[in-house]
C-alpha cells in the first residue's frame, strides 16, 4: 500500500490547524506557568509526583462541582458550569507544564479548539460530557495511585494519555456550554486570582503577559 503524503496549507500545520491559533495557545500554556511560578510558588516547589497529585484533586473537585451545577434545583446552572470547565481547562495547562508536554501539538482538536477561541458555541451533551470528565479523571488517579505502589504500571504513558483526552473533552465542552471566547475567559479568570495577591501591584501580571512592571508602578 502506498503511503499518502499529507498536504499542508500555507500557515497551517500538518493537523491543519492554523499557525497563528497554535501560537495563541503555545500562549496560553506558557503564560499558564508564569502565572503558577509567580503566584502559585507553593505548588510549583512540590516534587513532580506531588504536583500531578495536587492537579487531579483539583480535577477529582471539579468532577463534584460540574455534577453540582447539572443537578440544580433551578435547572442547570450554567454560570458555575462554564466557570467550572475553566478552571479545569486551566489545570489541564499547568499539569501538562509539569510533565513538559505542549498541548498546542495535540492532534484531533482542530474544530473545537478554533470554536472555543472564536466563542462559537453549538449544542452538546453536558451530561455526556461530565460523565466523560469523570471517567477520564478515574484514570489520571489511577495513573498517580499506581506510583504509590510502585506497581508495574506505566504510570506517565497512563496520566499523559489522558491527559491529552481531558484537554479535548473540555475544548468541545467549552463550546458546547458559552459562547465566550477562550481567551478572554481565560484572562478574566487569572487578574481575579492574581488581584488578590498582596504583592499583585509589584508582581509581574497575565494581562500584561508578565513583562516587568514598568518604573514608578510599584505602588
Amino acid at each position: 500500500m502506498s503511503a499518502i503524503k499529507a498536504v499542508t496549507a500555507p500557515g497551517t500545520d500538518v493537523q491543519g490547524i492554523p499557525s497563528k491559533t497554535l501560537d495563541l495557545l503555545e500562549k496560553f500554556q506558557f503564560k499558564q506557568l508564569m502565572h503558577d511560578e509567580i503566584y502559585h510558588s507553593d505548588i510549583c516547589l512540590l516534587r513532580t509526583q506531588a504536583r500531578i497529585a495536587h492537579h487531579t484533586l483539583h480535577l477529582g473537585k471539579y468532577s463534584g462541582k460540574m455534577a453540582q451545577a447539572l443537578i440544580a434545583k433551578e435547572g442547570v446552572d450554567t454560570p458555575a458550569m462554564v466557570n467550572t470547565v475553566l478552571d479545569a481547562l486551566i489545570i489541564v495547562m499547568s499539569s501538562a507544564n509539569t510533565l513538559n508536554l505542549p498541548l498546542w501539538k495535540i492532534p484531533a482538536v482542530q474544530t473545537d479548539l478554533q470554536a472555543a477561541i472564536d466563542g462559537k458555541q453549538e449544542s452538546g451533551d453536558e451530561q455526556a460530557h461530565i460523565l466523560g470528565f469523570v471517567i477520564i479523571v478515574g484514570k489520571l488517579a489511577k495513573a498517580v495511585e499506581a506510583l504509590d505502589h510502585v506497581e508495574s504500571f506505566d504510570s506517565r504513558t497512563a496520566y499523559e494519555h489522558s491527559l491529552k483526552a481531558l484537554w479535548i473533552l473540555l475544548l468541545k465542552f467549552w463550546r458546547t456550554v458559552t459562547d465566550k471566547k477562550l481567551e478572554d475567559a481565560l484572562t478574566a479568570r487569572m487578574v481575579g486570582i492574581e488581584s488578590k495577591h498582596m504583592y499583585y501591584n509589584r508582581l509581574q501580571k497575565y494581562v500584561d503577559d508578565y513583562r516587568k512592571p514598568a518604573a514608578g508602578n510599584s505602588r
